[in-house]
């Protein structure tokens, strides 16, 4: 709990060096935070899972195969007519899926910036007007590519930052793309951002996205494979209309009142310095297993 509490003391120092700078109390768009997320079609299927049934109990677990992915059971459940479900575990093989990520940047009065995509592999793909996408060898943000996706929204002319010398906050977790890339850093400050990382274990409750805006979108996500694919049969969706949809996933589950519960809920704007002793019992659990350790 301290280095959350800590982690709000230095957040006030901000918040006060850029009223200070900027000559106004705080506003909602100078409060920022972003994340990176990843998709895949590896699940586009019509169960949108991996099931299994056998008539009773084993000691070995049961295998099977999902492409050329290798799975083997690992929970058991009893269903109405005494036959057992069986859920697998990934533990060996590689998915045939390509894996993309989403880096999306977002403010306190609830507006979401163009989405930078990344992909893996060589192929063009579907965009949503106003987004971009490059590829990278594993589908994930590197330094390198996370620098793009900063160069992207400092862009002004695509929509991203204003380049108005208002000051700003922006909060991010600790990848070290993030905070350790000397270059990025820079071109934030040369931008009058703040930037300012979470403690390590607390994304749950203190990142925006985390709070309220990935699991809608996930489920959106989620929804349209198995409705596209499956139960309307509209059609295959592919990796070339992967980002195409997932942006609309964006659209659905990362809206402007999710955007601002999650900056609300996580003390960011309204700015509440006593978000740490109000909500203790969030990480009550963590302080419970500190005491059980000393």
């Amino acid at each position: 709990m301290d280095v959350v509490t800590n982690y709000f003391i230095e957040l006030k120092k901000a918040v006060e060096f850029v009223e200070g700078m900027n000559g106004h109390k705080l506003l909602p768009n100078e409060m920022l935070n972003l994340d990176e997320t990843g998709f895949d079609l590896s699940n586009c299927s019509k169960t949108m899972r991996v099931i299994i049934t056998t008539t009773k109990f084993k000691r070995q677990p049961k295998a099977a195969h999902q492409g050329n992915v290798h799975v083997h059971a690992l929970f058991f459940s009893v269903s109405k007519n005494s036959r057992s479900a069986i859920f697998f575990l990934l533990i060996s093989g590689s998915a045939d899926r390509t894996h993309f990520s989403a880096a999306i940047w977002i403010d306190g009065s609830g507006h979401r910036y163009p989405t930078h995509f990344c992909k893996h592999g060589e192929f063009s793909v579907l965009l949503m007007p106003g987004t971009e996408c490059i590829t990278t060898p594993r589908g994930y943000y590197t330094d390198e590519a996370f620098e793009s996706y900063i160069d992207f929204l400092l862009d002004s002319t695509k929509d991203g930052i204003p380049d108005d010398g208002v000051w700003r906050i922006l909060v991010v977790d600790g990848y070290g793309s993030h905070t350790m890339v000397p270059s990025v850093l820079q071109k934030l400050r040369n931008r009058n951002i703040v930037c300012l990382s979470m403690p390590s274990h607390t994304l749950h409750a203190l990142q925006p996205f985390d709070v309220s805006c990935f699991r809608p979108s996930k489920y959106f996500w989620s929804w349209s494979l198995r409705y596209i694919t499956g139960i309307g049969k509209i059609c295959d969706i592919t990796m070339y209309q992967a980002p195409y949809y997932f942006e609309v996933a964006l659209l659905n589950g990362c809206t402007l009142r999710t955007i601002q519960n999650g900056f609300r809920t996580t003390g960011l704007y309204p700015f509440n310095p006593n978000w740490a002793e109000d909500n203790k019992d969030k990480f009550a659990l963590a302080e419970t297993l500190d005491i059980d350790k000393n």
